[in-house]
């Protein structure tokens, strides 16, 4: 009958208009988490930048000394980062220390503005900055869900102990975020054995 036919292409309208706003629904999911990650990163970074022209006068202030004295070692004399050198070690005073990654990318924006202290501050803050993001990848790839990813950068994020490590100059900060990094690394391969993903957490 002329009802049943109106009926069934009723439902056939309704079903193409779903399968059509199925993906526009999805965009607009992935845009919002976007969008919320974005303003979490946003927040993290307020709370690092808060004073961060202050000197270096807080906790693990030696460390901090030594770090930026390597950086300027670096950015004064030979740039062979497996050769640290500090200021009270006298005439090239060698010390024993981590791989000095951070001194060395200090030195390298010495290079390009010149000496300024806040230099260090920025690239660890920048460092605590990626370390949120990794935390929210680690979690979507383990649990899935994308509100419970946002939960755990945003602890992250206003986490005391993050915040105090995630703006003075030592390495804690980059070792925790490539750690983290590697378990992303690893768990994506795991998940879509992505070759790059596996080369990303073992490097």
């Amino acid at each position: 009958s002329r009802v049943g036919e109106e009926a069934v292409s009723s439902r056939t309208q309704t079903i193409v208009i779903d399968e059509a706003a199925r993906p526009l629904a999805g965009r607009t999911a992935i845009d919002r988490d976007r969008v919320a990650l974005l303003l979490i990163l946003a927040f993290a970074a307020s709370l690092r930048l808060f004073h961060f022209t202050a000197p270096l006068n807080d906790l693990h202030t030696w460390r901090q000394l030594d770090t930026l004295a390597m950086a300027r070692n670096f950015y004064e004399g030979s740039f062979w980062p497996f050769d640290p050198e500090v200021n009270w070690g006298g005439h090239h005073g060698y010390v024993e220390a981590e791989c000095p990654l951070i001194p060395a990318l200090v030195a390298v924006v010495y290079r390009i503005v010149g000496p300024h202290e806040i230099a260090g501050r920025l690239i660890i803050i920048a460092f605590s900055l990626a370390l949120v993001w990794a935390t929210y990848r680690l979690a979507v790839i383990l649990d899935g869900r994308h509100s419970v990813a946002r939960g755990a950068s945003f602890l992250m994020a206003i986490s005391p102990t993050a915040i105090f490590f995630g703006r003075i100059v030592i390495p804690d900060t980059p070792m925790l975020f490539f750690t983290v990094l590697a378990l992303v690394g690893f768990a994506e391969f795991s998940r879509s054995g992505s070759v790059r993903w596996m080369v990303t957490g073992a490097s």
